[in-house]
């Protein structure tokens, strides 16, 4: 038996000093357009857009941020003011399938195959919506849309 608790111990130490690590890490500051961004459908850099652009990280085999993403493009509560909204597909090594694609109902789709979401900004959470003024600039991260 303390062998078990020992094991624990070790174990939340070591989970918390990851925790620590990667809280000191100085993430880059999301800015469009992206480089090394793949545009699957529609434009690669919709910064025309007068009132902003929503970009919505998505995992095309997480059934819970597909979801999420219905969800939104169906309502989009407390969005009112963003035209543009964009899937970013994230965490996905090969190109995805024309019928995969067609599943997101979205006008713009980008493919982000060099991992700028989660390796150089920073980010985790499928689904979440990450906002941008028109010029590019970051305005903030709101969490997915619950159920």
């Amino acid at each position: 038996m303390r062998f078990v608790w020992y094991f624990l111990a070790t174990l939340f130490v070591f989970l918390g000093t990851l925790w620590a690590v990667d809280r000191e890490r100085r993430w880059q500051v999301p800015r469009l357009p992206i480089s090394g961004i793949e545009s699957l459908r529609g434009s690669a850099a919709p910064l025309r857009a007068p009132r902003g652009i929503l970009l919505v990280p998505v995992h095309l085999g997480c059934p819970h941020c597909l979801a999420a993403w219905r969800r939104l493009m169906r309502l989009c509560p407390g969005e009112p003011s963003c035209e543009e909204r964009v899937a970013l597909l994230v965490d996905v090594d090969q190109r995805p399938s024309a019928r995969a694609l067609g599943s997101l109902e979205a006008s713009a789709v980008w493919w982000d195959r060099r991992g700028v979401w989660r390796e150089r900004w920073g980010h985790r959470v499928y689904g979440e919506r990450m906002r941008f003024d028109a010029s590019g600039i970051y305005l903030g991260t709101s969490p997915p849309l619950s159920p």
